[in-house]
């Protein structure tokens, strides 16, 4: 198996999931996967090149630390292995998080979830 890289000094910091995502030593479960995904691409570019190729992938799941109902959790799965904030070695399977869906950074969500809403309302209305 390749070796990747892993952000080992990472300080997690309770942070929103609608917002973007930041490069950085400090934050919560999305800036952990995104931070390292760019520390294995090589740059910014290179980690949204992985993306659209679907190498790499941010998801959001449910982790036994948030029994919400609504996923808060965010993992990276990238090249066949999985990595997240609270695991910080990489694995062949998820455990012990369930992903359910892509996550997006915030503000294109709600950008989406904008667009669908005006999309629906034209067409039936």
């Amino acid at each position: 198996m390749t070796k990747f890289l892993r952000v080992l000094n990472f300080k997690y910091s309770r942070g929103s999931v609608f917002r973007w995502w930041k490069d950085t030593k400090e934050g919560n479960c999305q800036d952990y996967a995104w931070t390292t995904l760019k520390k294995n691409e090589g740059g910014t570019l290179k980690a949204l090149k992985a993306i659209f190729k679907g190498e790499a992938s941010i998801r959001r799941a449910r982790s036994p630390v948030n029994k919400w109902w609504w996923p808060r959790h965010a993992v990276l799965h990238y090249k066949g292995q999985w990595i997240d904030s609270t695991v910080r070695t990489w694995r062949a399977s998820p455990e012990p998080h369930t992903p359910l869906w892509p996550a997006l950074p915030g503000p294109i969500t709600v950008a989406l979830v904008i667009a669908l809403c005006v999309s629906v309302r034209l067409y039936f209305f």
